[in-house]
């Protein structure tokens, strides 16, 4: 937690480094608190699509969020200088 904590100071800029660390302590305290609610919401998902095992099938649930946020990744990254600006684009 404190790893993350100061992560998140160096992070943000000085004027609204409180209000970040703020929303991290809220974000670290609802996942607690969502966390066994999903599992169990997931568990009963998994056992009434036939999943043999419900930790397997609550398992393969977890994974399609987890592989949308890895495809849409590359769409986080800024442009590099190799590619034109999109101000450039729209001017030409």
């Amino acid at each position: 937690m404190t790893a993350t904590r100061s992560l998140a100071y160096a992070l943000l800029p000085a004027s609204a480094a409180g209000f970040g660390l703020g929303l991290v302590g809220a974000a670290g305290s609802l996942a607690g608190l969502i966390a066994p609610l999903a599992a169990a919401a997931l568990l009963t998902l998994s056992t009434s699509w036939g999943a043999a095992d419900p930790y397997t099938g609550m398992y393969t649930l977890l994974a399609l969020p987890a592989l949308l946020g890895l495809a849409l990744l590359p769409l986080t990254r800024p442009p590099s200088a190799s590619q034109p600006s999109p101000a450039e684009v729209v001017s030409s």
